[in-house]
């Protein structure tokens, strides 16, 4: 079933490919987010915003693991503004990956966030540090755009995007809530397992 719907094989090594640009990027410039952090969670989820796609791959792990049904009664107990329902408050969900539950398949703003930048007017690369990094590394960040300049070469979420939106248009062509792409996207796989068999 993984390899019958399109896009999924090639979003897995999209994701391959930006974590080890991910692992480059902080051995050359010893930037990185601290060890359970999560600051960058404690937002509504209506501010993460991805597509319908990348909550394809935890939507089938919680279908093949059973727990799906369950995900989707706590979405439809929750507020709009609440946070995303992979996040976890707690410094360890259990899984050695911080408080996010499902960190290896976490989505494309997830992987991009603090290690990457983004196009500016003039079709130049500017980091795009997070909060933390602004407030508690200023210096570091200020050493990143000399780098830059230099010609160290990061990823470019907007470059990403448009690679994950030709993989499947029809589920990666509209950005949604995080909460709200999840409950599409098991939704959606609940129908495949129903029509073409399961996960």
């Amino acid at each position: 079933m993984f390899d019958s719907i399109e896009g999924l094989p090639g979003l897995r090594r999209i994701y391959q490919q930006i974590d080890r640009e991910a692992r480059t990027f902080v051995e050359k410039t010893a930037l990185k987010c601290p060890e359970c952090c999560g600051q960058c969670c404690y937002t509504s989820s209506s501010n993460i915003e991805v597509t319908i796609l990348e909550m394809m791959l935890p939507a089938l792990e919680l279908w093949r693991k059973g727990e799906a049904l369950a995900i989707i009664d706590r979405l439809t107990k929750i507020f709009p503004d609440s946070h995303c329902i992979f996040f976890s408050p707690q410094e360890d969900p259990g899984n050695g990956s911080g408080r996010c539950s499902i960190y290896p398949n976490r989505a494309l703003i997830c992987r991009l966030f603090g290690i990457s930048g983004n196009l500016d007017k003039y079709k130049k690369i500017r980091f795009s540090p997070c909060l933390w990094m602004q407030k508690e590394m200023p210096d570091q960040e200020m050493r990143l755009r000399r780098m830059l300049k230099s010609g160290l070469v990061i990823p470019v979420f907007s470059t990403y995007r448009y690679r994950v939106l030709s993989l499947n248009p029809l589920l990666a062509s509209e950005l949604y809530p995080i909460n709200t792409a999840l409950a599409l996207a098991l939704q959606r796989v609940g129908y495949y397992r129903q029509y073409k068999g399961t996960a």
